[in-house]
């Protein structure tokens, strides 16, 4: 998953929340690649349904990730903002080379 565009420069229009505020813009070339593993999913439509369920969840780990003031996130965190703010790829398979035991957030 990469960040778009209005990741990179949260403003606030008349769509959003109000006045505009400051713009931060990241180079494309400097931002990272965030990867997710999500239930299997056979087709396109499979990962849209997932992602639905989950937008707003990376949403959330996103934006924290750069914005410490929640007041500036965007109230609408829909799948159809998601896929404004968010370019993402789904692949099938994920290769794990390394020897060490997977962790979640909770190790």
């Amino acid at each position: 998953m990469l960040p778009l565009g209005r990741f990179g420069q949260l403003s606030r229009s008349s769509d959003d929340r109000g006045p505009t505020r400051p713009r931060v813009f990241v180079a494309r070339e400097h931002v990272a690649h965030h990867f997710y593993l999500i239930p299997e999913c056979d087709t396109e439509a499979d990962v849209h349904e997932v992602l639905r369920e989950l937008c707003e969840q990376i949403f959330v780990e996103q934006l924290a990730g750069w914005f410490r003031d929640e007041e500036t996130w965007p109230h609408d965190r829909s799948f159809d903002v998601f896929c404004r703010w968010f370019e993402f790829r789904h692949h099938s398979m994920l290769v794990d080379l390394s020897d060490e035991p997977l962790m979640d957030e909770q190790d």
